[in-house]
């Protein structure tokens, strides 16, 4: 979750997260998560989007996909960089990585063993990290948002 209100971040977990207004890029699974949680749900079209309802004070938190909205947040587009100073992020839940594999292919749990083990390499190898750094997203990298405790 992104903002640039800290106390928010307090909020999430209380009767008061009713009172947020929290932004959700459109087709994201993080809506129903959102509408769950009784966060009042303004539904963006991307990332640049949610940055520009931050700093406007339109929305009181983005929910978002870590790896996409810190690519924005540190890369920009064609437009330049946003205006990231005050923008702060918390993890408020984390969940596995999945791939889907058609029913129509043949011997699918070979390919399935294929990926996790190729996933669990890069994993202990360090260079799947590597890829998140390419992309500034990975747990080490330093100019990333300044996430609170």
């Amino acid at each position: 979750m992104y903002s640039t209100n800290e106390q928010v971040f307090d909020m999430i977990d209380t009767e008061d997260a009713s009172k947020l207004t929290v932004g959700v890029v459109n087709g994201y699974s993080l809506e129903v998560y959102a509408r769950k949680a009784k966060f009042d749900v303004m539904i963006a079209n991307s990332e640049k989007a949610l940055v520009n309802l931050l700093n406007s004070n339109r929305i009181d938190a983005a929910l978002t996909f870590r790896p996409p909205m810190d690519y924005y947040l540190l890369n920009g587009d064609e437009d330049g960089l946003p205006d990231v100073e005050r923008i702060r992020t918390k993890v408020i839940s984390t969940s596995s990585h999945y791939s889907c594999i058609s029913r129509k292919t043949e011997a699918p749990e070979i390919i399935l063993d294929h990926l996790n083990a190729g996933l669990k390499t890069i994993r202990q190898s360090g260079f799947f990290d590597s890829i998140l750094a390419k992309y500034r997203t990975g747990p080490n990298t330093s100019d990333a948002p300044q996430e609170q405790n």
